[in-house]
């Protein structure tokens, strides 16, 4: 017979919501602000107007409308502030009040 250089694919696979951070090492359960799809890949930093509250997620969720989030990687959206509108999921950024117009509230949409 002959003799294999890899490991089988179960010992260095990882289930989803987990990840190694060497071939060799144990699964680990995702960090917060990331995601973690499994098998043989690390984490990835939840991309801007998106964050990750928990440990163990596989998927990023959008900010909702009047919050955002500005950093790659987060854990909370903010609220946008008084004189801003986010008015779509997902945003990175509040815009400010259109001419005319004022929002009195944070988290306004």
């Amino acid at each position: 017979g002959s003799v294999g250089n890899f490991l089988p694919r179960q010992l260095v696979s990882c289930d989803p919501g987990f990840y190694k951070e060497k071939k060799t090492s144990p699964c680990k359960r995702c960090p917060k602000g990331t995601r973690c799809a499994g098998g043989e890949d690390s984490f990835t930093n939840c991309p801007r107007g998106s964050f990750s509250n928990a440990t163990g997620s596989v998927n990023c969720t959008l900010c909702p409308e009047g919050s955002f989030a500005a950093d790659v990687g987060s854990v909370a959206c903010s609220l946008c502030t008084s004189g801003f509108v986010a008015n779509d999921t997902g945003l990175e950024s509040c815009s400010p009040c259109s001419r005319g117009n004022y929002m009195p509230f944070s988290g306004g949409t």
